[in-house]
């Protein structure tokens, strides 16, 4: 993939810069409404973090299924043998789901120990707070300053958002990675610079192995990339970049996609 788009960006075809976007046009006192917001929506998803680390993870999907699968990993020192025989534990709900979530988690039980029940959350929780970010800069470039303040602080303080981006669950983290793709695919239409087509394939790869729903999204994402190929394809639409290279993208997170479910 790194192959491929090296490749492309070297074919010597000019990057254009674009026009100004309409946060660059909007007036100080906009912009400065914009970058209020995210501090507030960060300043909450923090201290809600904080105020849930309070208390030990026992109950709920992510103790009773990601950190579980965690420390099952961590007790039987791997993928192996040992790991497959404890996933016939009835208490192991989900046993095919990906592992990207529990491994990094695990990585924090070796950092630390196993007999702690609040830091596993912790590398969790960063990508909580990247949401958060990766919201504010798609909405910075598609958005007024005042429209995208509003919809970053609806979302910063929805209840829904508040359960996802506390605990140590695995919707933030495919949230995370569709968001990313989304963007990047759209930067990418806006400027052909083939490095957003990299951000995107990272993106499609953290949400496809954080968890099995995020096959759904990838297929609808594929999807609808193929369909707009078509439309363009057949004069249906203005052609703009050329989608395939968007689809090629695809290769990176389909191969996880396909890993997880030969081991499974």
């Amino acid at each position: 993939l790194w192959l491929w788009t090296r490749r492309a960006n070297s074919d010597g075809e000019p990057v254009p810069s674009g026009p100004r976007t309409s946060f660059q046009r909007a007036s100080t006192f906009e912009r400065s409404t914009f970058w209020l917001a995210l501090g507030v929506a960060l300043l909450i998803t923090v201290v809600r973090i904080l105020d849930t680390n309070l208390s030990a993870a026992l109950t709920g999907d992510s103790a009773l299924l990601w950190t579980f699968k965690a420390r099952v990993i961590h007790e039987t020192g791997g993928l192996g043998g040992s790991y497959v025989e404890a996933m016939s534990d009835p208490r192991l709900r989900h046993e095919n789901y990906p592992l990207f979530n529990p491994l990094l988690q695990m990585w924090m039980f070796q950092l630390r120990d196993a007999s702690v029940f609040v830091a596993q959350r912790f590398p969790i929780q960063l990508l909580n707070i990247a949401l958060v970010l990766g919201l504010a800069a798609a909405l910075r470039r598609s958005a007024r300053p005042v429209i995208a303040a509003v919809l970053l602080t609806i979302f910063a303080v929805s209840p829904v958002t508040r359960h996802a981006l506390s605990f140590a669950g695995a919707d933030a983290m495919v949230s995370f990675g569709l968001l990313v793709a989304t963007d990047a695919w759209l930067r990418w239409r806006a400027d052909r610079n083939t490095s957003y087509l990299r951000v995107m394939a990272i993106g499609l790869t953290l949400m496809i192995g954080s968890k099995a729903e995020a096959s759904i999204f990838l297929l609808t994402f594929a999807g609808g990339l193929f369909l707009l190929y078509l439309v363009e394809r057949f004069g249906l639409a203005r052609k703009s970049a050329s989608n395939r290279r968007g689809l090629l993208a695809f290769s990176l997170p389909l191969a996880v996609f396909l890993a997880g479910t030969a081991f499974n």
